[in-house]
Order: structure tokens, then C-alpha cells, then sequence
């Protein structure tokens, strides 16, 4: 087996992004294959660079992935564990989802791709749901047994249109750090952070109150 390296363009973004500027990839071939390549790369007067890039946009156009593809999918994942999902070809996910900013591409692995996460990532995810200030919230009511209500509290929308990208985008850098084991999870669970912000429930969302038992 022989190493090399390819590279692969991508979308011009912003500079300062690893997702905004031509990336280097090693890419592992036999050297067979690596022939392979060279030739079709000359009999079409390109690098192999550029047909590697070429055929995984032919490829993507016609490979499914899984996916919660909805904002009602999402919630029914969030509230009661069941996965719904459609296959989805992954170029029409990157078309949906592609931002140059890496915790908005996390967020929405983590909220349409959920199969696709390592442990790891999945355990970040898990504390990222859990704290309010990453999410908007609509009132709900909290009643007795009889259905008088006796109090309010906020709900948080956990699903791809309740995720305030902006505040996790503030804290990605440590999430990162996390995810690459620099910091304990446990950073992220005691930050002193505000509540999420307040939004109307959306038509979507099933009607959700919580019930306190007569004392």
C-alpha cells in the first residue's frame, strides 16, 4: 500500500474555517488502483486529484444515508426514542445541511444523521440537549390530576429549527476540545449560562403538559 496525498476543494467560505478553503486529504491506494487512477486521470487530460473529487461527487449523487429528515421526525426522536427516518442521497444532505462552520455541520449530524455518531460525539450531543441556553423554548402548562393548571414552565425545542446555531457556534471551541480530549465533558455541564430563548410552539410539536400529583 502506498500513501498520498489528494486534495479536494471545497466551497469558498469565510477564511479562517478548515471548511472554507482547499483541504489536503491522505488518501490510501494499492498501487494497482493508483494506477487505475492515473490512467483515467490522463485519458481525461486531469489531475487524479480532480478525478478522485469528480467521481465521489458522481458517487454521492446516488448513495443513501438514513436520515430524520424532518422537524417532527426530530421531536418524536427527542420526546419518545423512535427513530423515523427516509433515505436521503448524500448529495442532497450536503446540499441541505453544508455550512462552513463546524458546529452547525455537529448539530445537524447530530439532529438528521443520529446513527452516524461515534460515542463520543454522541455523548457531547447529550449534554448540548440538556442545556437550555443552546435551545428556544415555548410555555407549557403544569396541572393537577383534574386539569387545573398550577403552574408554567418552558419546554425546550429540540429539534433542527429550535437550535440557536449562533450560541453553540460561542462555545464550539470548547466543544471541540471535548470532542478531541483535551477537556472533560464536565466543563461544558457547569458553565453558568442564561435560559433559552422564548418562542411561540410550533404546529408540529404534540400537545405536551406536564401533570403534578394532588399533595
Amino acid at each position: 500500500m502506498t500513501q498520498t496525498e489528494e486534495r479536494v476543494k471545497k466551497p469558498k467560505k469565510k477564511v479562517g474555517n478548515q471548511h472554507s478553503r482547499t483541504i489536503t486529504l491522505q488518501v490510501r491506494l494499492s498501487p494497482p488502483l493508483r494506477f487505475v487512477g492515473e490512467l483515467m486521470a490522463r485519458h481525461q487530460r486531469r489531475t487524479v486529484s480532480s478525478l478522485m473529487e469528480s467521481l465521489l461527487a458522481e458517487k454521492a449523487a446516488s448513495y443513501y444515508l438514513p436520515v430524520v429528515s424532518t422537524e417532527k421526525a426530530q421531536t418524536e426522536h427527542y420526546l419518545f426514542g423512535e427513530r423515523q427516518t427516509q433515505k436521503v442521497t448524500a448529495q442532497e444532505i450536503s446540499e441541505r445541511l453544508w455550512s462552513a462552520e463546524d458546529a452547525d455541520l455537529f448539530a445537524a449530524m447530530a439532529l438528521f444523521l443520529p446513527s452516524l455518531l461515534t460515542a463520543e460525539e454522541h455523548a457531547l450531543w447529550q449534554v448540548i440537549t440538556d442545556i437550555p441556553y443552546f435551545w428556544n423554548h415555548f410555555e407549557i402548562h403544569i396541572e393537577n390530576p383534574a386539569g387545573q393548571v398550577l403552574d408554567k414552565e418552558w419546554w425546550p425545542l429540540v429539534d433542527y429549527r429550535g437550535l440557536n446555531r449562533e450560541r453553540l457556534r460561542e462555545h464550539w471551541l470548547l466543544c471541540k476540545a471535548i470532542l478531541d480530549g483535551e477537556k472533560p465533558l464536565q466543563h461544558l455541564k457547569e458553565l453558568n449560562l442564561p435560559p433559552g430563548k422564548p418562542v411561540e410552539k410550533p404546529d408540529y410539536y404534540p400537545p405536551i403538559k406536564k401533570v403534578r400529583s394532588d399533595q
